[in-house]
């Protein structure tokens, strides 16, 4: 099970969820944050406090809204990432330090930027500006 709440916070969108993301929930997920995008707004927070899983099928939606916001000038930033679910952020890549590829040798970013608190993530818009 997965509910997810969406809210306006001054110049992002604050996305909080709770439950399980898997192949079963994601739809969800997809939808709140396509709901954001596609009225035109490309700064999103994902509360991520109250996630107990994440499968693939939810790391890809998240690539995918990252891509889409940073393509419009904006940013999807994690806040308040459980142990667990930040280690498999982490390992994938998806966040964590900069790493090197394997392929071209070229040091890749993170996709995603992880802050504390969700207040911290909404406060990073404001100085991004």
């Amino acid at each position: 099970m997965l509910e997810i709440t969406s809210e306006k916070h001054g110049c992002c969108d604050l996305v909080k969820a709770t439950g399980r993301i898997d192949k079963y929930t994601v739809v969800q997920l997809k939808d709140a944050f396509d709901a954001i995008t596609q009225a035109g707004r490309f700064e999103i927070v994902f509360d991520m406090g109250a996630v107990s899983f994440i499968d693939s099928s939810g790391l890809a939606v998240m690539v995918r809204t990252a891509g889409t916001c940073r393509q419009s000038g904006g940013r999807l930033v994690l806040a308040a990432v459980v142990p667990m679910i930040r280690n498999v952020l982490e390992l994938s890549h998806i966040t964590g330090e900069p790493h090197r590829s394997v392929v071209t040798g070229e040091t890749i970013p993170p996709i995603l930027k992880i802050y504390d608190t969700p207040g911290e993530a909404i406060d990073s818009f404001d100085s991004f500006y």
